[in-house]
């Protein structure tokens, strides 16, 4: 009995995203709804985002090292809260 006497179609390739810019996206995505709410818990921005204990340990870790002028977090509270630019800038002018 023959095998695969038939034509096999190839699989369309789905282009995936570049490693570097999923990670800009998850980063750009948490610092945007800490900006927004002011001040947020942890486990909050898990349930928002739909995130595991590993993808929001590390995005956390990135946006602290990379906009620690922005974003200020609590370890004993475990909240995040936005730092105000006007407020800052008023401050350093004075």
């Amino acid at each position: 009995m023959a095998y695969r006497n038939y034509n096999i179609s190839p699989k369309k390739k789905q282009e995936k995203k570049p490693a570097w810019l999923k990670k800009n996206e998850k980063m750009f995505d948490l610092l945007e709804l800490i900006e927004d709410k002011k001040e947020l818990k942890y486990f909050d921005v898990q349930r928002i985002l739909e995130w595991g204990d590993g993808t929001a340990e590390r995005v956390k870790r990135e946006v602290l090292a990379y906009y620690s002028h922005r974003v200020r977090f609590d370890k004993k509270k475990r909240m995040f809260y936005s730092i105000d630019m006007k407020i800052k800038n008023e401050v350093i002018k004075n």
